[in-house]
């Protein structure tokens, strides 16, 4: 139970990474424009 928890963590924070990746190439975009 425990361990199918941290696996549940660790893909959301995964996502968020990806999330904030994704944020950060299209703020350095928007700034060069």
């Amino acid at each position: 139970c425990l361990q199918r928890r941290l696996d549940e963590v660790q893909k959301s924070t995964e996502t968020l990474s990806e999330r904030l990746d994704k944020a950060r190439e299209e703020n350095d975009e928007l700034r060069y424009q």
